[in-house]
């Protein structure tokens, strides 16, 4: 009796792809946690064995969460097994075929798309069936998304897309679910040892955007599995977007700096995963004239905004002539010009040279306020303040967001 009760009494969590890798060690720690788990993937076997490690009630439901006939049967035999839903962990996902976008087939792409969105679509279409429906109203739902959400590795586009859809979902179902107490999270995993992780061969190395092979740092799932346990015992009055968990050493913060200084592709070994056709003509930027043609550029804007500088000050002072104001005229027609010119039109087309920083930019419209306020010279009332506003919107209050 005493068992039947705590069944009832404890939350329940449906996980999606629970026969191997991020859903098995998940549904294992919410069962060690307390809470009843109905796992679903397509192998029976795989998910009995994942059931025989969790401590608590499970669920045992095979099929393909693709299909929205037996999502519909998920859920409904889950509600009426344990009264209620408080969880979904969205987490069956596939990587797809590692090519160039020109030989995927589009069959690929669409079996990619269904697995990673389609399911995770029907899924949450029917937790918030539940959800809404009882009482007390809401529940979690948890999408696995991927570091690919933001920025993608060669040769994945199928994968990237996806999960750059899963973070839309995320998004747009969070937001439809404020009013119901529904609560949407996405985690991005980056670089954790699973069978998806193997079949990317990062065991073996990882292809990098420079066309070089690296082995890179993995963790131990159980890190994610605690984390969506976390998650999960969240009050429903809290909110947790987005999480990102990843190895230390990932690259996935910053730039790899010998993408730029190195003049060729560094060899690979003997031992490496063979060479890849699509980089062999591989050719960084060339390090010196990018180099001298950014800090020209740099010190030649600092010179005179230096100058700018020490007219303003001086007119400021009341110490300014008709010389200082035909010079500090001739000062912001330089700085307007070196301001709106891309360097990659005078150096044989380098774009990668940035633009111009947004404190640089802040410094110039700070001083061309102060010119125009003080009125040096009637003859340089053109460059008016609407001319300024429409040359930095940032800097008018419109921003990013």
């Amino acid at each position: 009796m005493m068992s039947y009760l705590a069944k009832l009494m404890a939350k329940t969590a449906i996980v999606t792809g629970a026969s191997s890798g991020i859903g098995k060690i998940s549904a294992i720690a919410l069962s060690k946690a307390g809470w009843n788990v109905v796992l679903t993937a397509r192998r029976g076997a795989e998910l009995k064995v994942t059931a025989d490690e969790c401590p608590a009630s499970t669920l045992v439901i095979p099929g393909d969460v693709t299909s929205a006939e037996f999502v519909k049967t998920l859920f409904s035999s889950t509600v009426e097994k344990y009264g209620r839903l408080d969880l979904l962990f969205n987490n069956a996902g596939m990587s797809g075929p590692q090519k160039p976008i020109d030989e995927i087939d589009l069959s690929d792409f669409m079996q990619v798309m269904n697995i990673n969105v389609a399911a995770s679509f029907l899924c949450t279409q029917q937790a918030f069936k539940v959800f809404k429906s009882q009482e007390p109203q809401g529940g979690k739902i948890i999408n696995n998304g991927s570091i690919a959400a933001h920025v993608p590795r060669p040769h994945t586009t199928p994968y990237a897309v996806s999960k750059h859809a899963v973070s839309g979902l995320t998004k747009a179902t969070n937001l439809d679910g404020r009013r119901y107490n529904i609560t949407v999270s996405q985690i991005d995993i980056g670089n954790v040892f699973t069978e998806m992780a193997a079949k990317f061969g990062f065991d073996k190395g990882a292809l990098q955007p420079d066309g070089r092979y690296l082995q890179e740092p993995l963790i131990d799932g159980k890190h994610v599995a605690d984390t969506i346990v976390h998650i999960a015992n969240l009050p429903l009055d809290v909110a947790m977007l987005e999480v990102n968990i990843m190895a230390t050493g990932a690259p996935f913060v910053g730039r790899d700096s010998r993408t730029w200084t190195m003049k060729t592709p560094l060899p690979r070994s003997s031992t490496s995963r063979g060479t890849d056709p699509s980089y062999a003509s591989f050719k960084p930027p060339a390090t010196s004239n990018y180099e001298q043609l950014a800090w020209w550029r740099l010190s030649v804007r600092l010179m005179f905004l230096m100058l700018a500088s020490l007219y303003v000050c001086s007119a400021r002072q009341g110490t300014e002539s008709k010389l200082n104001c035909k010079l500090l005229k001739l000062v912001f027609i330089l700085i307007r010009g070196y301001g709106f010119t891309s360097i990659s039109k005078r150096s044989n087309g380098l774009a990668s040279v940035p633009q111009e920083s947004s404190i640089f930019a802040q410094a110039k419209l700070r001083l061309w306020e102060c010119y125009l306020s003080d009125q040096l010279d009637s003859n340089t009332r053109s460059f008016s303040t609407a001319r300024t506003a429409s040359l930095y919107p940032n800097f008018r209050g419109q921003g990013m967001y």
